[in-house]
């Protein structure tokens, strides 16, 4: 069971709750997405090149998406995030006047 709660601008925690009382509680920043089929969680990640890390709930294991130059400096631009079997799907949304903004999708297979 995920449970998210806001702190303020930009500081959105995740918890994820086992129903298993035995395995632990995972707290995560900015959770995007879940894939309830696979266990996956997508999380924001604000730091390098970094931008998104897929956890896998069950098994522990992450998947770190690193895209060089991204196209904005603010991770707020990051439109969209959905997992469709066994793909990423993730968009930038970036206003280039006040009038119009530029999309870019990306597609990852993920390996968790």
């Amino acid at each position: 069971m995920l449970l998210e709660y806001f702190t303020g601008s930009n500081a959105w925690p995740t918890l994820a709750l086992p129903l298993n009382a035995q395995e632990p509680v995972g707290a995560f920043a900015n959770g995007l997405c879940f894939d309830a089929k696979r266990n996956l969680l997508v999380t924001e990640q604000g730091w390098g090149d970094t931008i998104l890390t897929v956890h896998n709930l069950k098994t522990q294991q992450e998947q770190h998406l690193i895209e060089e130059g991204r196209p904005c400096d603010a991770i707020s631009c990051l439109d969209s995030a959905s997992i469709d079997d066994g793909l990423l799907y993730y968009k930038w949304t970036v206003q280039n006047s006040s009038l119009h903004a530029i999309s870019t999708e990306r597609r990852v297979r993920l390996s968790l």
